[in-house]
């Protein structure tokens, strides 16, 4: 995936993401795209949280855990 993501000077608070292309080419089609549901989104909020990336809401402990 090298190259694949973007460099810190390209993330920025107005970036934007435009779909119209994908929209368009799955028009008509079967796909369904992912539900987001509360379990995968609790995962990945966990995981940012215990790398230190963001801070844990109220319901999450905070800082990394570790196995026993």
């Amino acid at each position: 995936m090298r190259g694949a993501t973007p460099r810190e000077h390209e993330i920025r608070d107005d970036t934007i993401s435009d779909d119209r292309n994908v929209r368009r080419a799955l028009e008509g089609s079967d796909f369904r795209g992912l539900e987001i549901t509360p379990n995968p989104l609790k995962n990945y909020v966990r995981y940012f949280v215990e790398w230190g990336w963001v801070e844990a809401p109220p319901a999450l402990p905070r800082g990394r855990q570790t196995a026993a």
